[in-house]
């Protein structure tokens, strides 16, 4: 069935029986809604990818300086902590996939 775009009336039946009409709305495809979504991921990664960087960059040129308080300075304690939060993270996003239903 080539439906035009716009409103439509579908009815579903059954052994004779029809059900009340669903309206349902057909629009046009639209092309540049994709392409705006790809092109946000990829400015998120880039700006990710930018800070993440930056903030590796301040980390070893901190730990540079005085590598004899580098086990208590709190930045290290802040690496080690999203370290393992970002493990526990993936582990429970990754952990349904292993479990079938």
């Amino acid at each position: 069935m080539n439906a035009g775009i716009g409103h439509l009336k579908i009815r579903v039946s059954s052994e004779g029986e029809r059900s009340k009409p669903y309206d349902v709305t057909v629009k046009p495809r639209d092309y540049r809604k994709p392409f705006r979504a790809l092109a946000g991921g990829i400015a998120l990664l880039l700006i990710g990818t930018a800070t993440l960087a930056h903030g590796a960059r301040a980390f070893v040129g901190s730990r540079h300086r005085e590598p004899a308080r580098a086990p208590r300075d709190p930045a290290s304690c802040r690496g080690g902590f999203g370290t393992i939060v970002g493990a526990l993270t993936q582990s429970t996003t990754g952990a349904p996939a292993f479990y079938p239903r």
